[in-house]
This record gives structure tokens, sequence and C-alpha cells, in this order.
């Protein structure tokens, strides 16, 4: 007699609409930054620039697509930074601004979709599976940003972080990884010369 009130139960449940069987979408990495300095980590020097290699994992990659993402060092303001949450520059984050040419300062970097149109314009192209490495840099702990304020990273939080490029906005690729600034770290330039 149980078990019959069970069953009459969840065929209830599923005739009300109540009790639904979904089938999971395949899962997707979130995306991911990591960051490692010519000095070590995720570390900066206070007194000049510094080269940065970063990698990318679980982004959206979508073959052919128009665009990427931009990869940029600044600073964000919380959790809902990114455009896809109405983020915008200079208000919910901001970046050490550079040409949009191939051949930039390594400020900002263009990372196009595997087999964009654009990728002849990028520093990088994003592989199929939503990984891609590039080098940055790192002018120190203050600079303008693109937004045109006065950015201090050792009074905000900054690090890398990406958004879409080309004005796409894609919640799945914005990723945001912080920086600290170590004090009497010397700069790429002094690591390089010694």
């Amino acid at each position: 007699l149980a078990r019959r009130l069970v069953v009459a139960a969840v065929v209830a449940l599923f005739s009300a609409g109540i009790l639904t069987v979904t089938t999971a979408a395949p899962a997707q990495a979130a995306a991911r930054l990591n960051v490692s300095s010519s000095l070590g980590g995720a570390v900066a020097s206070r007194s000049g620039p510094t080269t940065f290699t970063v990698s990318g994992s679980g982004f959206q990659a979508i073959d052919g697509g128009f665009g990427g993402v931009y990869v940029g060092f600044g600073w964000v303001n919380g959790s809902n930074w990114g455009p896809s949450k109405g983020g915008a520059t200079g208000n919910s984050f901001d970046y050490v601004p550079d040409d949009q040419s191939k051949n930039n300062q390594g400020y900002q970097t263009f990372v196009a979709f595997p087999g964009s149109e654009t990728a002849g314009e990028a520093q990088g192209t994003m592989s199929s599976d939503g990984s891609f490495r590039v080098q940055m840099a790192v002018p120190g702990p203050t600079f303008t940003g693109a937004g045109g304020k006065r950015i201090d990273c050792l009074k905000v939080t900054c690090g890398f972080f990406t958004w879409g490029a080309h004005g796409v906005r894609n919640g799945a690729n914005e990723a945001f990884t912080p920086v600290t600034f170590q004090t009497g770290a010397a700069s790429a330039d002094q690591v390089d010369s010694h």
C-alpha cells in the first residue's frame, strides 16, 4: 500500500508539472586565468614594469566566431564588474590602455577565437578547448586607466582580467585573477640586467 501511494504521488507530481526530469547540459569549466611573473607567481614590482605570462583555460571558444577576448591588467570593483552584468570601463573596471595593434606594448592583448576573421590583428589565438597563452606587461602599481582616472593598485584590487572583444558581451568569458605588488621586488628590467 505504501509503495502504491509513493508511485501515485510521483505520477501526480509529473501530471501537475511540479516534478520534471531534465537532461544536464555538457559541463564546461569556468573561465580561469593563471598568471606568473618574472618575479614568480602573481607578483609585480612596486618599482617598475614586470613581465607576465598569462594562461587562460575553460573559456568558451567559438570556432570561426567574430572577435574573441581582450586580456588587460587593471582594477575591478567587486564580483559584478563584467560588461555582461552591466559593468563599464571607468565605473566597475578599468585597465591600462594600449594601442589596438598587434605589436603594442603588451598592456592589453587581443586573443582571437579559433578561425576568426579577426585573428590577423590578435596577439594570440584561443584553442578550440578554450585555452590560450600570452605575454603581457604590468607598468607598475599606478596608471591612468582607459576611463581617464588615476588608479593606485596599492589601494584597490588590481589584476588581470578578460572581457569580450569588439563589443561582444559574454559572461562565460569574463575572468579575473588578482596581482599583488611586492615591496623591494626588482622590476623586470632590473631582473633581466643581472
